[in-house]
């Protein structure tokens, strides 16, 4: 047996569930945001673990392992070209973080029969996060 609702009742339904995505949508660039920033400690964190094994094998990590030099070398490889992607478009996924979560706000607190505070409370954190890191970048940018 099928249920049917009235317009309004599908459109508030509809608008809830849009509101729910644009929420994870704003979440996932928050995510994107901060791989800008946590990619290049990745990076520097890796070069550093490379050069402790140097330093703790007493450079005998070169004769056990014959291409030590390469798997550093090919970290890196990977790793710079990701970091530069996500530092290009930091903007990019920042403004869609801000953008997505205000619709999200929008359209939850239209719903006139459920309230959903967690999401609005997520949605908010997620504002200030972004504009958090939006500021962590501009002010590590002038340095």
């Amino acid at each position: 047996m099928q249920q049917t609702f009235s317009p309004k009742i599908e459109a508030n339904l509809f608008t809830t569930r849009l509101g729910k995505i644009f929420s994870n949508l704003s979440i996932m660039s928050l995510i994107f945001c901060s791989f800008s920033i946590f990619s290049f400690i990745l990076l520097a964190f890796g070069l550093l673990l490379w050069f402790l094994i140097i330093l703790l094998s007493v450079g005998t990590v070169f004769i056990t392992v014959p291409n030590y030099t390469n798997y550093i070398t090919s970290f890196t490889e990977i790793m710079v070209p990701v970091s530069m992607f996500f530092a290009e478009n930091f903007l990019v996924f920042a403004i869609i973080s801000i953008a997505s979560s205000v619709i999200s706000l929008v359209m939850l607190s239209m719903d006139k029969y459920h309230r959903h505070t967690a999401r609005v409370v997520i949605s908010s954190l997620v504002i200030i996060a972004t504009i958090i890191l939006i500021i962590v970048l501009l002010i590590g940018g002038k340095q």
